[in-house]
């Protein structure tokens, strides 16, 4: 697999997963088990995630006919979105409230789980 495959077949993945980051704030079962914070982080990082996705697509299709200013442009907007995308999801995973909000999650599962029928 040569470089421009690779990165195309990066892009199409990163397209998908920031289509289903878009997607699962809206699900029941993230709404009834995650704050409303959360679920907009996780919006907008799958906005940023599709925008990085569209900006290495459109790289990797019109390559050859681009000016290298445009194509810096390109670049720069494009390293601006997977940044943005990547501080978001780390701040999320870096705050107290996510852990507490797994743990809650777990020992709720645990105990539906165990609960005996009378």
């Amino acid at each position: 697999m040569n470089h421009l495959t690779f990165k195309f077949v990066l892009c199409a993945i990163g397209l998908i997963g920031g289509v289903f980051m878009l997607v699962a704030p809206f699900i029941p079962r993230t709404k009834a088990c995650s704050s409303r914070h959360h679920r907009l982080a996780l919006f907008f990082c799958g906005l940023a995630v599709v925008a990085w996705a569209a900006l290495g697509l459109n790289e990797q299709l019109s390559y050859p006919g681009l000016a290298s200013t445009a194509l810096d442009r390109l670049h720069h907007f494009k390293g601006m979105c997977a940044g943005a995308a990547l501080g978001i999801l780390l701040l999320q995973f870096a705050s107290g409230e996510f852990i507490a909000a797994y743990r809650k999650d777990k020992l709720l599962r645990t105990s539906s789980t165990n609960a005996k029928p009378s």
